[in-house]
């Protein structure tokens, strides 16, 4: 899945650099995964997605191979 229009990505600072020090990632770098034109692997994330439709994204980008949840909005 690649977006084919402008998306906005917008990260809470604090969240981003508990995100940092917990799995060694920015948000920055795992916003790689969904702007960078490559291919990635997208699974639907059944386990938490009671509120809203969550994936887990599996891909390339410059800090190497990421693994990422995102909700579906």
């Amino acid at each position: 899945m690649a977006y084919t229009v402008n998306v906005r990505f917008h990260w809470d600072q604090a969240k981003n650099l508990a995100n940092q020090r917990k799995h060694g990632i920015s948000f920055e770098e795992a916003e790689e995964l969904f702007t960078s034109g490559a291919d990635y692997l997208e699974i639907f994330d059944m386990a938490h997605s009671g509120l809203e439709d969550r994936f887990i994204c599996i891909g390339p980008a410059t800090a190497g191979l990421i693994s990422r949840c995102m909700d579906g909005a």
